[in-house]
């Protein structure tokens, strides 16, 4: 009898169900915003912007450190008019970074233009090409 009574009670629920229903009210004012939510993904990179107006030139810098003097010289050729060689010479205190005979071509019977023969001396660093070079021997002497 009990699981009868639960079985009638239970349809009377559900028939009357509906009834108890009232007709629908009107809206109610609407409620106050809710907390902001996380950020979305950042949106791709815009097109880059019209170039600007040409800015004011500065104003001129200071001026530099004066340079050191030139420390290369170019001696003089002597005895180039000699039978034997042409010699020119450094001073004691310079280095000679380059010499040249300016005898461009091989002469007769060699197979190589002339190449200066140095030699170091208590007065300075010499060089010497065969003669005549008719004084066309060039060198580059430099204080260190």
């Amino acid at each position: 009898m009990r699981i009868g009574m639960a079985i009638v009670a239970c349809l009377a629920a559900i028939t009357l169900s509906g009834c108890f229903e009232g007709p629908k009210g009107d809206q109610g004012a609407k409620g106050d915003p809710g907390a902001a939510g996380i950020a979305g993904p950042a949106g791709p990179a815009g097109a880059p912007g019209a170039k600007g107006d040409r800015g004011e030139t500065g104003p001129a810098g200071p001026a530099g450190v004066a340079g050191a003097a030139a420390n290369v010289r170019i001696p003089p050729s002597g005895n180039c008019n000699s039978p034997d060689t042409c010699k020119v010479q450094c001073a004691a205190n310079e280095v000679m970074i380059a010499a040249v005979c300016n005898n461009h071509k091989a002469r007769d019977g060699q197979s190589n233009a002339d190449e200066p023969k140095y030699e170091q001396t208590s007065a300075g660093t010499v060089a010497r090409c065969p003669a005549p070079a008719s004084d066309a021997m060039v060198a580059l002497c430099v204080k260190p």
